[in-house]
């Protein structure tokens, strides 16, 4: 099919999409290569990776490549700005993520800096997670020297991601309305949104994985290299994000040459070679952790598994953490949306919510029914709609019911797979299944409208409880800042170390110096933080904001 058959509007969002694309791939790839030459990151990194980027969008597309490059500049530098406005108050986002990011903007070199966990804050996960998102953000921060700006990666995911779904889908023949709003639906992922303003980087994982299936279809309909090589470009970048990505990479790969081995047979060494590449790619880029992982502690994904493995994720309720995997999965997507750990999850009703969901995604990784509270329902609609198209042999009918079905069985793959975060990819499930009729019938449409309030429920709550806390957060140092009366602030930990608060008080101009034992009558915890602090003169600060008496207060004026 030829690129232009797409209409103009999908034409010019394939190529604003294919250098986002390129923006977050090609310098985890140029920085792999200074790692390995014994280097550390600097501006010069990404300078390289932005000037092969625009190289290769101006050769392989003179014509659009001014409206590309500008169009992608815009969506980057509105993201990063947007992304600074907001701390990251998420526990894992102000522990290792961002000690992980700051070290590798401070001169760590991972590959030849391995064994350096013993000196690193949150050292284990620092020096044993994949790196591919902490690499280009800690290179942003380089340049920009605004660390919280930098999670605007994940902005620029979803940006991606929907720009490319929506030409994908053009095409394969589906038609401009129901491709739009199937792009719009697979990209407004609840993990991705929940995770907008925190460094987590299971957002991304999920635009990577919708953006990976849509460079596959595009390439296969357009046959334009441009797409093989984003794709090629994405695939090492994905695989280093997370290490359950890896293993998603690894089924994709065998699925897609088990397909086309079986459909078009003279394209399989065409499909074997994208996939070599990356594979190699893959390799060069994750050397730091899955070598470097496999020489220190015998597992590549250390710290998760191995002699030396961490418990990452527990679920503290016995019978729940004894049952398979399929039952731990059903039961959890037909349950109650909960971020409680010790209890079971309690089943409800489909399409039923109740009013502890609400609170259960005041979090970035609802643990149970993270995908919302009507997702569970959608999915049953869902895959009712993909096996009876299948049955009854409509157009693409079993390429729709292999996409739900095989999304739904991907989550078996990994431990955990019940808890969203780790597979993101159950939304695919349900919005693949809108393409069975474009939008035409009442069961698609209904599906449609399902998944649009389950979203805008997951954002609603999850994104104003952030943006709530946030704002509570600034106005306490707000305070802090006027009480300190210019002496340095004393603080200390109560548990895991929150390192990045120097950060906090920087942007608020508050002196500040860490202490053993805290000096004043009444030490007053910093919200969102392990953080507690007494003021100058061992004076006691005031009580922080309490985030349910302003809620309540909130909710009264709201009523008025």
């Amino acid at each position: 099919m030829d690129p232009n058959a797409l209409t103009p509007g999908a034409r010019r969002a394939a190529g604003v999409a294919l250098v986002l694309v390129l923006f977050l791939t090609t310098p985890g790839l140029v920085a792999a290569a200074a790692f390995l030459a014994g280097w550390k990151l600097s501006p010069a990194v990404l300078g390289v990776a932005v000037a092969l980027v625009v190289g290769w969008t101006w050769r392989t597309d003179r014509a659009g490549a001014p409206f590309s490059l500008g169009a992608a500049a815009v969506v980057v530098a509105v993201s990063m700005v947007f992304a600074a406005q907001f701390f990251d108050l998420s526990f894992d986002g102000q522990t290792y993520h961002q000690s992980g990011i700051r070290a590798l903007a401070g001169g760590w070199n991972p590959v030849w800096g391995f064994r350096e966990s013993e000196t690193l804050a949150s050292g284990a996960h620092v020096t044993g997670l994949p790196k591919a998102a902490w690499i280009l953000q800690a290179l942003l921060i380089q340049v920009t020297g605004a660390l919280e700006s930098a999670k605007g990666t994940h902005a620029i995911g979803l940006a991606a991601a929907f720009l490319l779904a929506w030409p994908a889908l053009e095409s394969a023949g589906i038609g401009r309305r129901a491709a739009l709003v199937a792009a719009g639906l697979a990209t407004a992922n609840p993990v991705a949104l929940t995770q907008l303003l925190s460094f987590h980087v299971d957002g991304l994982m999920a635009s990577s994985l919708t953006m990976v299936l849509a460079l596959g279809l595009g390439y296969w309909r357009l046959r334009d290299r441009r797409w093989a090589v984003a794709l090629v470009l994405l695939v090492p970048f994905l695989a280093n994000l997370k290490f359950p990505a890896m293993v998603y990479v690894v089924a994709i790969a065998g699925t897609v040459l088990v397909l086309v081995a079986w459909r078009e047979r003279s394209r399989l060494r065409e499909a074997a070679v994208l996939i070599a590449v990356a594979a190699v790619l893959t390799l060069c880029e994750g050397i730091n952790p899955y070598v470097t992982n496999a020489v220190a502690h015998g597992h590549p994904a250390y710290p998760a598994a191995g002699r030396d493995a961490i418990a990452m994720v527990v679920h503290r309720d016995p019978v729940f953490a004894a049952q398979p995997r399929i039952v731990q999965l059903a039961r959890a997507l037909m349950s109650r949306s909960s971020d409680q750990d010790e209890q079971p999850p309690r089943l409800k009703f489909p399409l039923s919510v109740h009013r502890s969901e609400v609170a259960a995604f005041g979090t970035v990784d609802t643990r149970i029914g993270g995908l919302g509270p009507l997702f569970g329902g959608a999915l049953i609609i869902a895959l009712g709609m993909a096996a009876t198209a299948a049955a009854r042999r409509r157009p693409r009918g079993a390429a729709v019911a292999a996409l739900c079905f095989g999304a739904l069985l991907s989550a078996l793959v990994i431990p955990f797979g019940f808890y969203s975060r780790y597979a993101p990819q159950l939304w695919l499930a349900a919005t693949t299944a809108l393409l069975t009729d474009e939008l035409r019938g009442r069961m698609s449409r209904l599906l449609a409208v399902i998944l649009a309030l389950d979203t805008a429920f997951v954002a609603t709550a999850s994104l104003g409880t952030q943006i709530f806390m946030e704002r509570l957060h600034r106005e306490q140092l707000t305070a802090i800042a006027r009480d300190a009366s210019g002496q340095p602030v004393t603080f200390s930990f109560t548990g895991d170390p929150f390192v990045n608060v120097d950060l906090h008080f920087d942007e608020y101009r508050v002196a500040y110096r860490q202490v053993d034992t805290l000096s004043c009558e009444r030490p007053a915890l910093l919200l969102r933080t392990h953080v507690v602090m007494c003021l100058g003169g061992a004076r006691s600060p005031a009580a922080p904001p309490d985030p349910e008496t302003r809620a309540a207060a909130l909710l009264s004026a709201l009523r008025r």
